[in-house]
């Protein structure tokens, strides 16, 4: 009955089952996380901030957001890319890989987000990230497949009563 394009459903999905809560304030960051920042994915030394916020890392993290960082690099994120996404969301860099970002990367390349749809998705809304794995991201992606294959489904038996009509009709 309906068609979906694939732009509408990544709209979909991102501003209906993804949107997310705002993050808590940060305070400012030293110049050496600046620069750490600035030499591991480009971000601009110029003006470290998110949405208003400044960014605030521990030096005793270096390495987790190191971790981060080569994660996100592993999985077709780019420098200017990860920039992005850590001065939009810093609280991306304080993120566990093993127990949260691994998973959820799994999951969406599981879906069908695979090669350069992957960051994209990422990218357009990095809450996606933020959400439950399993209370949030899975029950929510089951929603639009049940909702998709129901749609083919009766795209499918429309289409099938249109051919038997139309072999009456000769």
């Amino acid at each position: 009955m309906f068609k979906f394009s694939s732009s509408f459903l990544l709209h979909f999905i991102q501003k209906r089952f993804l949107n997310t809560v705002s993050t808590s304030t940060l305070p400012l960051a030293s110049v050496s996380t600046v620069e750490f920042l600035t030499n591991s994915c480009g971000l601009s030394s110029g003006s470290p901030t998110s949405n208003g916020r400044k960014l605030q890392f521990d030096e005793k993290n270096i390495q987790q957001y190191e971790a981060v960082i080569g994660f996100l690099k592993s999985h077709g994120l780019e420098n200017p890319q990860i920039a992005k996404l850590v001065s939009r969301k810093p609280w991306i860099l304080q993120s566990k890989v093993p127990t949260n970002l691994k998973p959820k990367f799994e999951f969406l390349q599981e879906t069908g987000f695979v090669g350069p749809l992957l960051p994209k998705v990422i990218l357009t809304n990095p809450g996606i990230l933020l959400r439950s794995l399993d209370s949030h991201l899975k029950p929510s992606f089951r929603l639009i497949k049940e909702m998709l294959e129901s749609d083919e489904k009766e795209n499918t038996e429309s289409k099938s009563e249109e051919e038997e009509q139309g072999e009456k009709d000769e």
